[in-house]
This record gives structure tokens, C-alpha cells and sequence, in this order.
């Protein structure tokens, strides 16, 4: 578990407190990590099918890539904040563990107030407000941690770290052509023989993977910025801007530019 925590990686993408109501209500699963408070009012979410009440006092999260549903209703407040958490600088924290889902607090002012401020400091760029933003992303991620090493941790690690030199190369040159042969090289492995290596670990072709995350990158541009289409096109390796709206949609059901009007509906 050490290990796991020395490479943890955060990177907080948003936080704000809304007022939910009957617009509250969406379908999606997204390549980011939420953490939920509620300060007032009652709401309802189906996490991976999971039906969970949201309750004032209590602080909940839902995974990355996890399926959410959210179900509009009557007005409730909550703070929240969408974050990347990653081991090994590539793989998602919660690949790995399994969180609880909802945390009743002892103690729910001491965590509004450690939220306020990082909505506050979430707002800025430098580099005290980052390291302030990391530490208490890292604080509220401990409610969920389990304090037992979970049961097949170890194997697990072990495939993954197999494959983290090919996994941060990835990662570093989304913006280029990547061929199999560069990524079996990395990995020190005939071609052949790593594409089915990979495959099984990751449930994915190596080609499929890097779709996969060329895909998520430019979700998060566009959930995050205002960047022009074209831009997110070229910066995560798509030299055709119809190719990537394209592929988008073939993987997420929306174009590019439905996906951020949906997005920047749900943060509103």
C-alpha cells in the first residue's frame, strides 16, 4: 500500500458548491473522480447501478468511469469537486482499491469548511493554491479508503506495473502516432506477445487503448476549458478534426460538441 500512495497523482480538474433541483438529472461516466457533500436537502444517484441517498452530513464519491445516474428532484446544496487520482502517474487509483461509497460524518462542519476553502483556492493557478488543493483532495479521498489492504492487491499491482514505462510513454505522446512496435519496445516484448499481454490485463488492444484515452483526454478539455474543437483534435493526436468527432461519438454516443454543452449543463 505504501508504493500505491507514493506515486498517487492528483490533479483537480473543478470544485464548486450548486443548488440541485429537477435539473439535476443526467447520465454519465466519465474519465474523473467526484466527491460529493451535502449540506442541506435530500437528493438520490444510481452509482454502477447502486442506488444511493444523498443525505445532508454525509460525503460520498463516485468513482472514475463509474456509471452515474443522477435523479432530479426537489432543491438540496452540495460541494463538490471532480478530480483525477492516479498511481504510477497513469492508472486510476480506484482500478485498484474499492471505496465505500457514503461516509456519514462526525464531524460535517470541520469537512464544509475544509471545502470552502477549496473552492477557494481551486480558482487559482500558483503553486501554493495547488499544493493547498492537492492536500485536501488527498484528505477527503481518505474518508473512503478501506483501512485493509484489499484481497488480491498484490497481483493486481503486479500486472500493472509491468506495463507503467508503456502506460506513461502513452500518456506523454497522445499528441503523436503511436504503433505497437513502439509501445512492445518500451515493454521490452515481441509485438505479438505484448498485444495479447496487454489485451488481457487491460481488457483492451493496445490500439484500443490508446483510442480510449485520446478520447478521455479530450473529455476532460472539454468539460475544463473553452478550447476550439480543432485544438483538442490535434492535441490528443487526431490530425482529421471530422475523425475525431467521429470516433468520439462512437465511443461516448455524443459529437464533441454535445458532450460539452451536456457537461458544462450538469457544472452549472
Amino acid at each position: 500500500m505504501e508504493n500505491l500512495l507514493d506515486t498517487l497523482k492528483i490533479d483537480v480538474h473543478i470544485a464548486k458548491h450548486s443548488i440541485c433541483g429537477k435539473w439535476w438529472n443526467f447520465d454519465s461516466n466519465d474519465p474523473f473522480t467526484r466527491i460529493y457533500y451535502i449540506d442541506s436537502g435530500e437528493g438520490l444517484m444510481f452509482v454502477n447501478k447502486k442506488k444511493i441517498r444523498l443525505l445532508a452530513g454525509h460525503l460520498y464519491i463516485v468513482p472514475a468511469y463509474s456509471r452515474l445516474k443522477t435523479i432530479g428532484g426537489k432543491d438540496f446544496g452540495q460541494y463538490w469537486v471532480h478530480f483525477s487520482a492516479k498511481i504510477f502517474s497513469t492508472i486510476e487509483l480506484f482500478k485498484i482499491l474499492s471505496p465505500v461509497l457514503d461516509v456519514k460524518l462526525k464531524s460535517p462542519g470541520e469537512v464544509e469548511k475544509i471545502f470552502k476553502r477549496l473552492l477557494f483556492v481551486s480558482k487559482n493557478k500558483d503553486l501554493k493554491s495547488r499544493f493547498e488543493a492537492d492536500a485536501i483532495v488527498r484528505y477527503l479521498l481518505s474518508f473512503f479508503i478501506p483501512k485493509a489492504v484489499p484481497d488480491g492487491y498484490g497481483k493486481k499491482i503486479e500486472k500493472l506495473v509491468k506495463f507503467t514505462d508503456v502506460l506513461k510513454y502513452i500518456e506523454e505522446n497522445l499528441m503523436n502516432q503511436i504503433s505497437v512496435e513502439e509501445l512492445s519496445s518500451k515493454a521490452g516484448l515481441n509485438p505479438v506477445y505484448f498485444s495479447n499481454s496487454f489485451s488481457k490485463t487491460f481488457g483492451l488492444s493496445p490500439v484500443k487503448y490508446v483510442n480510449s484515452q485520446r478520447i478521455e483526454k479530450a473529455k476532460i478539455s472539454l468539460a475544463a476549458s473553452d478550447k476550439r474543437l480543432d485544438e483538442i483534435a490535434d492535441e490528443t493526436g487526431f490530425a482529421d478534426p471530422f475523425y475525431f468527432s467521429k470516433l468520439f461519438k462512437k465511443y461516448t454516443g455524443n459529437s464533441p460538441s454535445e458532450y460539452r454543452k451536456k457537461v458544462r449543463y450538469e457544472i452549472s
